[in-house]
Parts: structure tokens; sequence; C-alpha cells
């Protein structure tokens, strides 16, 4: 086998370490953050809570005195919709404003709205602790780099 050396001298060594060292940098902060337990739970608690109100509004303006079985139907149906499974939480971005993705089950099956995977910015207070604040697009996920 051949060797081959080569010699960087003057700027094109200083260019060489500052390439190296932004490589460096970058892929220290594009690693995956990890929520703490209660993070975890407010992401739960959300996506249940949004499965919940879809189920309520839907039959908001029932008449429910003409037929008790139908009661019962909107009673099962919003309680389903409380049993959403998290399966797996991700997320990037600094420890303070991480965005999330979030996959879920309803039922044990994906969900009907065909959104099984989701994304959302989280906050961290020290006063308030986490706190959700909107839905982003996966492209916001991908790209977040700090």
């Amino acid at each position: 086998m051949s060797q081959v050396e080569f010699t960087l001298t003057g700027w094109k060594a200083v260019a060489a370490v500052i390439v190296v060292a932004v490589l460096a940098v970058f892929s220290l902060f594009m690693r995956n953050t990890t929520l703490d337990s209660q993070g975890k739970e407010v992401i739960r608690k959300w996506v249940a809570s949004d499965y919940a109100r879809q189920a309520l509004a839907k039959w908001e303006g029932t008449d429910y005195s003409k037929d008790p079985d139908l009661a019962q139907q909107s009673a099962d149906e919003i309680l389903s919709g409380l049993n959403v499974a998290v399966t797996s939480i991700k997320a990037k971005g600094g420890k303070q404003e991480p965005i999330v993705r979030v996959e879920i089950l309803v039922d044990g099956k994906p969900p009907a709205d065909g959104k099984g995977v989701r994304y959302y910015q989280m906050k961290f207070s020290p006063i308030t602790g986490w706190t959700m604040g909107r839905q982003v697009s996966a492209f916001s996920y991908y790209a977040k780099i700090f």
C-alpha cells in the first residue's frame, strides 16, 4: 500500500480546523433530547384530551331523552377516545424548547383521523414545569438544530 501525505499550512490549516470544529459542534447539537417523566406525562394528557374534545364535539346538542341507548353509545365513544396510547416520544432541540415527535394509537389501532404521528413544540420553565406550545410540522422537527 502506498501512503499519501499532505500538509496544510497558513490559512488552509486554519480553515480546516474551523470546519472540523463546526462539524463537531453541529453533531453535538443534532443529538436527540430526552424528556423527563413529567414532560412525557404532559404529552400523554394533551393527546388524550385532544381526542376527548373531538368526541365531545361530535355528540354536542344530542337529545338523549328519546333514546337511552344513545347516551350509553356516546359515553362509550367518549371514553374510548381517552384510551390513547403514546407508543413513542422523541425530542430534538434544546432542553428548554424541544420539538417533540409523538406516535399514538387509539384503542390499540392507528387513529381514525390518520394522524398517528404528531409534532409539538414544548417549553420548560423551572416555575411552571413543562407546557405544551403548539402543533408544528414534521419539517420543523427535522430542521430543529438548536
